[in-house]
């Protein structure tokens, strides 16, 4: 019709728009933030598992503008057990977010609040073949989800995990730790960017490590460094990977 038509216009920031919903729709997987609050020499928690707080006010105020930009929360089953989150954000403006909880063996107390707080339609539990079948009935009861997942000699196949999740329409999960989930999801190269909150502190060989997995110096996974930003006196980086390193 004679208009004249360009490609290509701001692609890099419209992308990053849609980065979590192209990933689900080229990979079948949910997007992956992996979001860790460590201390200065990259612990999460010290030697009883307390992590309140190694971040300040400001951080955890931009970790609930992070919860409300996502479809999902992951947290490890430690985490639920020692710290007893809701999860959801504060406040939620409306906003529903999932909450999912790996529990293979039905082995989490269910006087914890992602349980009880009125609100079990906004919970997923992934559970393994060892979970009894009278919990599982109790859960769904309860309006909560079960979803049986893979499991592999460590524990959850997280890539099939993750499958499941993107064929029931979950597009962008935060994850929130803690370490051994974090090394999985890294390992397995399920995560799309991390936002790594260093606080003003350390904790020593004693501190629980960030990341619960090992690699060599030629095996490491590597990351770039998209931006960094202070949040008073912490300081928030975000990276994303560089899969042109081996990572396993």
């Amino acid at each position: 019709a004679g208009v004249e038509v360009g490609s290509g216009s701001c692609e890099k920031d419209c992308l990053e728009l849609i980065r979590a919903f192209a990933h689900l729709q080229t990979t079948g997987k949910p997007f992956i933030s992996l979001k860790l609050a460590i201390t200065m020499d990259g612990r999460i928690a010290d030697a009883q598992g307390r992590s309140r707080w190694i971040t300040g006010a400001a951080s955890r105020e931009r970790v609930q503008a992070l919860r409300r930009e996502c479809d999902a929360i992951l947290v490890g089953t430690e985490t639920v057990r020692l710290d007893d989150p809701s999860l959801l954000p504060r406040p939620a403006y409306g906003h529903k977010l999932l909450r999912i909880i790996p529990d293979r063996r039905g082995r989490l107390p269910l006087h914890r609040k992602v349980w009880g707080d009125g609100k079990p339609a906004q919970t997923l539990i992934l559970t393994g073949e060892a979970f009894p079948e009278s919990r599982a009935k109790r859960m769904e009861r309860a309006g909560i989800v079960c979803l049986p997942v893979r499991e592999n000699k460590t524990g959850i196949d997280w890539g099939s995990a993750l499958s499941a999740l993107g064929a029931r329409g979950v597009q962008h999960i935060l994850c929130e730790g803690g370490g051994q989930l974090a090394g999985s999801l890294v390992h397995a190269d399920l995560v799309q960017e991390l936002h790594l909150v260093m606080g003003p502190r350390m904790l020593g060989d004693s501190g629980k490590p960030a990341v619960g997995a090992v690699w060599t110096m030629a095996t490491s996974p590597e990351w770039t460094l998209m931006s960094v930003d202070r949040m008073d006196q912490d300081v928030w980086m975000r990276y994303q990977p560089n899969r042109t390193t081996k990572t396993s």
